[in-house]
């Protein structure tokens, strides 16, 4: 083997060009989105391998500037969301693709109308049976002492009218994390607790509903497959009966893990096996 290398080398072939196709979308499927674009500049044979990729993860973070910027700003964010959105496109909107992706990890911020176009790019992916699977993260730079009521509240409206735009997104939805959200309307729990039969990982951080609590049966429809249930940022104040209600309606949970506030984060209960 070592001759072989050898003699190609001297043949002008590099290793990497002798890998097969299997191997190169192995190494690219272990770096984020961004990375594994760039690549596609090398030579003609490395240009459409990022879109063979059967898993794709598309992290709008990926996109922050590098190094990144420390307080990340609104403009971070929108220019982030623009080149999100690109890729997305870029990888998703071709419908006469025959590709088939078996999970799509998307994580994005709720900024601007580019969520709305990545929403409109993802469930049209999902109406044509080319995602099967979705991991779906809508987060934002904010620490829990920075938000103020209004925004959590404006926030929870936004992740509101993104599943009700885009009803095909929670038929798919087998992961969603949530951060800084506030849910205090009674019609808008179906966002997060009517979020599809599907749902195994729910990730919820800084959020609450306020003083209205879901009902039971809210609950039971929508983690009936649940098995793992994070829930970071409950304050001293909130009443826990309301994360029982979550436990009970879980048959089939495997890890809770609950994180109280106090002046400084504080862990309150770790879970596994319940």
């Amino acid at each position: 083997m070592d001759g072989l290398f050898l003699l190609q080398e001297a043949q002008g072939v590099d290793r990497l060009t002798m890998l097969t196709d299997d191997i190169l979308l192995s190494i690219l499927g272990r770096v984020d989105h961004a990375v594994a674009a760039r690549t596609s500049v090398l030579s003609k044979r490395w240009r459409n391998l990022p879109w063979l990729l059967p898993e794709l993860n598309l992290h709008v973070t990926d996109f922050l500037p590098a190094p990144c910027p420390d307080p990340i700003e609104e403009k971070h964010m929108g220019r982030a969301m623009a080149s999100l959105t690109k890729s997305t496109s870029s990888l998703l909107g071709n419908r006469h693709s025959d590709r088939t992706i078996t999970r799509l990890s998307l994580q994005l911020y709720m900024t601007g109308n580019r969520s709305r176009d990545i929403g409109l790019l993802v469930s049209d992916a999902i109406d044509r049976e080319m995602v099967k699977e979705l991991h779906l993260a809508i987060v934002d730079e904010k620490g829990p002492n920075d938000c103020e009521n209004e925004d959590m509240l404006r926030r929870a409206l936004r992740v509101d009218g993104f599943f009700g735009a885009y009803p095909s997104v929670l038929g798919c939805l087998t992961r969603l994390h949530l951060v800084n959200a506030r849910f205090a309307n009674p019609d808008l729990h179906h966002s997060l607790f009517d979020c599809g039969r599907q749902l195994q990982h729910l990730s919820i951080e800084n959020c609450d509903t306020g003083d209205c609590s879901p009902e039971g049966r809210q609950l039971r429809d929508a983690f009936s497959k649940l098995r793992k249930l994070c829930i970071h940022g409950i304050y001293v104040e909130f009443d826990l009966f309301w994360t029982m209600n979550l436990l009970e309606a879980a048959p089939s949970i495997e890890i809770f893990d609950v994180e109280v506030f106090l002046l400084i984060p504080f862990r309150f209960l770790t879970a596994t096996g319940y």
